[in-house]
């Protein structure tokens, strides 16, 4: 059966099938990867076109890494940045 599923704010899931439907997309994270790809991930939103392209660009993570282990962040979250996972 044709549709999108969404989660509303009560954690409930629900099926919408009506012909058009509001759509919030998930670009992705600039900060913090997790399909193991290291770039800035993020998209673009054309309203004539109707389309959402997904983009990716390589970045120079090193210097916030380092920043990140000055702050004493986390492990897990300053080697997500180099691991993308």
């Amino acid at each position: 059966m044709a549709g999108v599923f969404a989660r509303d704010k009560k954690g409930m899931d629900h099926q919408l099938t009506e012909k058009t439907v509001p759509l919030l997309i998930c670009p992705g994270s600039i900060g913090q990867p997790r399909e193991g790809c290291t770039d800035a991930q993020f998209a673009i939103y054309d309203r004539e076109q109707q389309e959402v392209t997904f983009l990716a660009l390589p970045y120079d993570n090193a210097p916030v890494v380092q920043k990140m282990r000055d702050q004493n962040f986390p492990e897990t979250l300053w080697k997500r940045l180099l691991t993308g996972k």
